[in-house]
């Protein structure tokens, strides 16, 4: 689920996630998805010079559930 930094800190959803459980995360690269011609077509987001990309996460580790 994207959350846009504007409103994430304030979301009812977001707000114990953003208050204690802020990440870094590396990754390849990311899909989004546009209409075209009536239909959704994927495309992968990536940097050029093949490096990993820096993206900003809000989540919970999921060895805190043991």
């Amino acid at each position: 689920i994207n959350a846009r930094s504007e409103t994430a800190a304030g979301s009812r959803m977001f707000r114990p996630l953003w208050e204690h459980g802020r990440a870094i995360v590396f990754a390849d690269g990311w899909f989004e998805w546009k209409q075209q011609n009536g239909v959704k077509q994927p495309f992968f987001i990536y940097r050029k010079d093949g490096n990993p990309l820096l993206l900003a996460a809000i989540g919970k580790p999921p060895f805190e559930n043991g």
